[in-house]
């Protein structure tokens, strides 16, 4: 199952809206004959490209090990728990359950009328972590929000004039690229465009560049922009307010326009709501003070990713600089993940408390 996990994470950022699946193919020995994994949306699925790595002839009797439950209907494959029948499979290791409804149990069902002996919840929380964008959606309807951060000492993100690029070093900048080859899309707002004018892409590692949101109530912006030109054949996207109020949010080829709330702002969860029709799952926020105040003042946050640098700025922009919690006991508490040193930045990762961070 670790190795399947593994395999699975290949695909992230090329397998949305679907998920990210990986399969091995085993004998009862322990002897691998064949994995895969989920390359891209719209390709074959892990447990077909298992199976077409394996002898044919020493299927019968083998155990596939997959990280999420094998899908039960044709969309733009057919489906996977008649391939695992047809292929002779004894028994299938599954992680976690699909919390799609149209898979939800299904495909397991269908493998165990078969007569294949079925296993669920080895991995799961890891399976689980790794598809949790994906679990998000199909049990709420919103993409994964993750707020990233770059922070001083000091609790900073900026100087007093704005300024705030580069200030981590050079492995914290390089795992933020693979953060961002990790996600859907990413997004920053107006002003980060106008003072850093930043590309948003992931030139510092392997991977596929995101999807770049930029975030305008009022649509003001400079086209001439980095962040505009264009990557991988796909534009930059504006998130914008209609000029009069409208319930529906309208999608054209390189603009969102969202109605706006009574101080003239786009509710973020807006966003997350209409993110997936696009196929993205999850965003990653980089904004600067503005736009992260505004998340955590929706409540929308799931992920924080902290880079905290050794370094002190002294006059400047701390992260929430807007935010104003409700009260005392309403203000937003997040836990622990996990926690890395990278050079001589210390990356902390955090979960919102409260937040879909199980697999139940």
């Amino acid at each position: 199952m670790r190795r399947a996990l593994k395999l699975a994470l290949k695909g992230a950022g090329w397998t949305s809206p679907n998920p990210m699946v990986g399969a091995v193919v085993a004998l009862k020995s322990g002897t691998i004959l064949g994995e895969g994994y989920h390359r891209r949306f719209g390709a074959p699925h892990a447990e077909v490209e298992a199976l077409r790595n394996c002898d044919k002839a020493l299927l019968k009797g083998a155990s596939l090990y997959v990280n999420l439950e094998p899908c039960c209907h044709h969309g733009k494959t057919p489906p996977c728990a008649d391939a695992l029948i047809e292929a002779g499979l004894s028994r299938v290791v599954i992680a976690m359950q699909d919390p799609n409804p149209m898979v939800s149990g299904k495909g397991i069902d269908i493998l165990q009328r078969a007569g294949v002996k079925v296993e669920i919840g080895l991995g799961a929380l890891e399976a689980f972590e790794l598809n949790r964008a994906y679990v998000k959606y199909h049990k709420t309807g919103l993409a994964w929000c993750h707020i990233k951060i770059a922070l001083s000492l000091d609790g900073k993100i900026a100087d007093h004039r704005g300024r705030s690029k580069y200030f981590s070093g050079a492995k914290a900048l390089k795992y933020a690229h693979l953060l961002r080859s990790q996600c859907d899309a990413i997004l920053v707002g107006r002003r980060t465009i106008e003072i850093d004018d930043p590309q948003l892409n992931v030139r510092l590692v392997k991977g596929r560049n995101p999807i770049r949101l930029v975030l305008s109530a009022k649509g003001q912006i400079d086209r001439e922009k980095k962040v505009f030109a264009p990557q991988d054949e796909r534009a930059a996207i504006l998130l914008t307010g209609g000029r009069r109020r409208t319930k529906d949010v309208a999608f054209q080829t390189d603009k969102i326009i969202f109605p706006l709330n009574d101080v003239s702002r786009i509710h973020t969860r807006q966003i997350l709501v209409a993110l997936p029709r696009l196929g993205i799952l999850s965003v990653l926020v980089e904004g600067g003070a503005e736009v992260l105040s505004r998340f955590m003042q929706d409540d929308a946050i799931d992920e924080l990713t902290i880079a905290l640098s050794p370094t002190i700025i002294g006059k400047g922009l701390s992260p929430f600089e807007t935010f104003i919690p409700e009260n005392w006991d309403n203000r937003p508490v997040f836990k622990l993940n996990r926690i890395k040193r990278l050079g001589e930045d210390v990356v902390m990762n955090y979960r919102r408390d409260g937040s879909i961070c199980s697999p139940d």
